[in-house]
């Protein structure tokens, strides 16, 4: 996007905060081809539903997404975004999840840690048997 552009969107992230009963939708794309009128249209009444507060809270199962950015003509939401190096660094500074799989003890009644493979979170299902 142009510098203009994101000055326009970023008036636009603050603006319903000062004035809630505004509602604001940007739709993105890289070029004017990757637009459809089906895509348009659609955004249009998601969003003009979404104003309805009679139909809001019953008939729509989806998030009033302030950003929309349309590329390979699929509709994206910019903020959910994989990122691996920012995610791992990130994730850096916090602990290390480790997963266990818990088996009962034996006929000696000892656990010999044999759990068997049951994925990444383990099996805690039938003890002992």
């Amino acid at each position: 996007m142009s510098p203009p552009s994101n000055i326009v969107v970023g008036l636009g992230r603050s603006l319903p905060k000062e004035l809630p009963y505004v509602i604001l939708q940007f739709l993105a794309a890289n070029s004017l081809a990757e637009f459809s009128a089906a895509v348009v249209a659609k955004t249009f009444l998601r969003l003009a539903i979404s104003g309805w507060s009679g139909l809001a809270g019953r008939y729509t199962f989806y998030a009033t997404e302030l950003e929309l950015k349309v590329e390979e003509r699929k509709v994206l939401i910019p903020r959910i975004v994989l990122d691996a190096a920012i995610n791992d660094r990130f994730n850096s500074t916090r602990s290390l999840s480790v997963y266990h799989c818990i088996k009962g003890p034996d006929d000696d009644g000892f656990d010999d840690g044999d759990c068997g493979d049951f994925g990444d979170y383990g099996d805690y299902g039938d003890y002992g048997e």
